[in-house]
């Protein structure tokens, strides 16, 4: 996504900064350091025991956190591209375990 200029999205980005709740905050910026580092070198993620489901519930938290946490980006771009085969993938996984264990996010995490 790229860096908006637009002054009324960055009036009401900073608007939405100035109110954030920490604690969200603190959970998006972690789990979107953590779907980065595994994007990197998913290698390890797998060695380290994580699954497709766990995975693609992190990319659901934070899309879902970003959503809630920051205005639309003037590009109409999400946080997840649903362009990439890897992050479809990941993400139906995901939607089907939730949807087969009677689970839903909340805040960007599982419940």
């Amino acid at each position: 996504m790229k860096v908006s200029t637009d002054p009324t999205y960055l009036k009401e980005l900073k608007e939405r900064c100035d109110s954030i709740d920490p604690k969200l905050l603190e959970r998006f910026l972690s789990m979107e350091e953590t779907i980065r580092e595994f994007f990197q070198d998913p290698y390890k993620f797998a060695l380290d025991g994580w699954d497709g489901v766990r995975i693609g519930c992190y990319l659901l938290g934070v899309e879902q956190l970003d959503t809630q946490l920051f205005p639309k980006h003037p590009s109409r771009e999400t946080y997840l591209n649903r362009k990439n085969p890897m992050v479809v993938h990941l993400v139906d996984q995901a939607e089907k375990w939730l949807e087969e264990n009677g689970k839903c996010l909340i805040d960007g995490e599982v419940r």
